[in-house]
């Protein structure tokens, strides 16, 4: 069954604050305990511990540190992570010393950390009753029962088959803690009738953050514009500097964290009506547009790269793959080399990308947002972005199709949408047929 994770934002007014505060930092110290043992195995050169070889050793060892955490559950699963951590430390060194081609950089040593770290225990840690989520020995660091809605009740240490809750963690972020509930959800009991042979293309861009085309005949590309992204990210960055200029470093991360919070916020909008519009259109996939390394690689000028960097299209494409799941909707992830470039009215050969070799295309950009053919047609050129995606993933009939049914549709101004908020509700109103041609959400 797909999983989900539920938020409870804490910060300084939550009468859990305190608590979370007191937890994170009892993960913290048994943590960096476990980091200690296992780094001077490795300078020893001995072979790692297991994890219940960990978990002996931190209780022999460290026992003040292991009785200080709430429960041996949650004393155990700490151990566990900093044990994975190690373990996929160590085969990151092994494949970066055969391939160092494939990282940015070499892998760096598990360290410790100063003050907090995330506090995670499993389902032996904790219960639910009435919506009321209890941590075992939560009342020992005053930690009062939370309302959760993703579950109404399960009892202590459940089993994996028949419980919906998985892991609790409690995650310090600025001058707040995340506590982050996974759940699973049944699959969708609502009948969803998709055809496999229909798809929606797109290409994540910075203006225009979102440009989508459609195979099916009859609706309009839309444009999902980037400026309320780009508006959050600038006040943020001009914030950010005044704030380093004066040493607050406090204020600084929790002003991180409003920020990171809006921004998850109007991608979820996104996601969720690309979701909703390909269910209502019956559509079967999704072909998005992304290349490797293309933020690290980035090389548009210093304001371009900030403007492009600082977009999360990744977060994106992982929100539409885990949301599609529930549907049954396939996603594909392909290569966006010279989509930009080709013409997509002419048919134009889209190859792979070859460093140093220079590609020719019949037709041209000729200003900013206006790509023009060799036929003399003007076009959007994220839609001629979006619709060349298409065709490195699904070949060129369904073009062809599509412009000889209603070339005017896919050619003329798409819909444009300038917000995260109130998307679904216009969508849901028309805005992608072609009788709606003046639709523009302002």
């Amino acid at each position: 069954m797909p999983q989900r994770v539920e938020r409870i934002i804490i910060n300084r007014n939550h009468p859990n604050w305190a608590a979370c505060a007191r937890l994170c930092s009892l993960a913290k110290k048994l943590g960096n305990c476990a980091s200690y043992i296992l780094r001077h195995r490795l300078f020893d050169k001995k072979a790692p511990y297991t994890r219940a070889e960990l978990d002996r050793a931190l209780r022999e060892q460290y026992p003040q540190d292991y009785r200080a955490m709430p429960s041996a559950a949650s004393a155990q699963r700490q151990g566990q992570i900093v044990a994975k951590q190690f373990k996929s430390f160590a085969k990151a060194s092994a494949e970066y010393k055969k391939h160092p081609e494939k990282f940015l950089g070499k892998p760096k040593l598990p360290g410790y950390r100063n003050k907090y770290r995330t506090f995670c225990v499993g389902r032996n840690g904790y219960k639910i009753e009435n919506h009321r989520l209890i941590i075992t020995g939560g009342d020992t660091v005053g930690f009062n029962p939370i309302i959760v809605r993703s579950c109404s009740n399960q009892s202590f240490n459940a089993k994996a088959t028949g419980s919906l809750a998985g892991d609790l963690r409690i995650i310090p972020k600025g001058n707040s803690f995340v506590v982050e509930l996974t759940y699973q959800i049944k699959e969708n009991e609502r009948t969803v009738s998709l055809n496999r042979q229909e798809a929606v293309c797109i290409d994540l861009g910075v203006n225009n953050f979102a440009a989508i085309v459609s195979t099916k005949p009859g609706t309009r590309p839309i444009l999902v514009k980037g400026g309320f992204l780009k508006m959050l990210n600038q006040s943020y960055n001009k914030r950010a500097a005044q704030l380093r200029s004066k040493g607050h470093l406090k204020h600084l991360a929790s002003v991180s964290f409003k920020r990171q919070r809006r921004i998850d916020d109007a991608l979820h909008k996104i996601s969720r009506t690309i979701i909703d519009f390909c269910v209502q259109q019956e559509v079967g996939r999704i072909v998005i547009g992304k290349n490797k390394f293309w933020k690290q690689l980035s090389n548009m000028g210093r304001r371009n790269n900030q403007n492009f960097v600082n977009l999360p299209h990744s977060k994106l494409i992982e929100q539409l793959i885990y949301k599609s799941q529930e549907y049954g909707i396939e996603v594909s992830v392909v290569s966006e080399s010279y989509t930009s470039k080709a013409s997509a009215l002419d048919f134009d050969d889209i190859p792979d990308y070859e460093k140093g070799v220079k590609k020719t295309f019949s037709g041209k950009r000729i200003k900013r947002g206006l790509y023009l053919t060799k036929q003399g047609k003007q076009i959007n050129a994220d839609t001629n972005s979006a619709a060349n995606i298409g065709r490195k993933e699904l070949g060129d009939e369904w073009l062809k199709t599509l412009l000889g049914l209603d070339e005017g549709v896919f050619v003329n101004t798409p819909t444009v949408l300038r917000t995260p908020y109130g998307m679904r509700r216009s969508l849901e109103a028309g805005a992608c047929s072609g009788e709606a041609a003046d639709f523009s959400l302002r």
